[in-house]
């Protein structure tokens, strides 16, 4: 099985990374109306192309027993988790993520968590039906 990240996915991981930006920006309008004006379109556009590039380039396999995560585009890495270390699943589904059809999921292990955002909602009920065995 190979996931890829969907672009609604990666649209609402940037729409979330404006959250920032926006508590930001009064402290900039308090400059200039002008800078602050910049300073949120720069943070907005930057946080959307940033989100897309980066997690168009997220795939995931689940083969083998063995759950393996692709990521980078400059410096591509590959984190491998062997799926009998997997101590549990969680799939958060935002209203927001749910009308664009998709998810995140955190896939829990003794050595730390894996996120994996922006995943199709098919795609992250099969992933986490997979390393669950079955069970919700």
């Amino acid at each position: 099985m190979e996931i890829r990240c969907s672009a609604a996915g990666a649209l609402v991981m940037g729409l979330w990374w404006w959250v920032p930006g926006l508590a930001l920006s009064p402290f900039v309008f308090w400059q200039s109306p002008v800078a602050g004006l910049v300073f949120l379109v720069g943070w907005c556009g930057a946080a959307s192309l940033i989100c897309r590039v980066r997690l168009g380039s997220l795939r995931c396999w689940l083969r083998g027993g063995e759950l393996a995560v692709s990521r980078g585009v400059l410096f591509q890495t590959t984190r491998r988790m062997p799926a009998r270390f997997i101590s549990g699943v969680t799939r958060l589904e935002t209203p927001l993520l749910r009308r664009l059809h998709a998810s995140v999921v955190v896939v829990h292990s003794p050595a730390g968590a894996l996120l994996l955002p922006g995943l199709q909602a098919d795609d992250a009920r099969r992933l986490e039906s997979a390393l669950t065995g079955g069970r919700p």
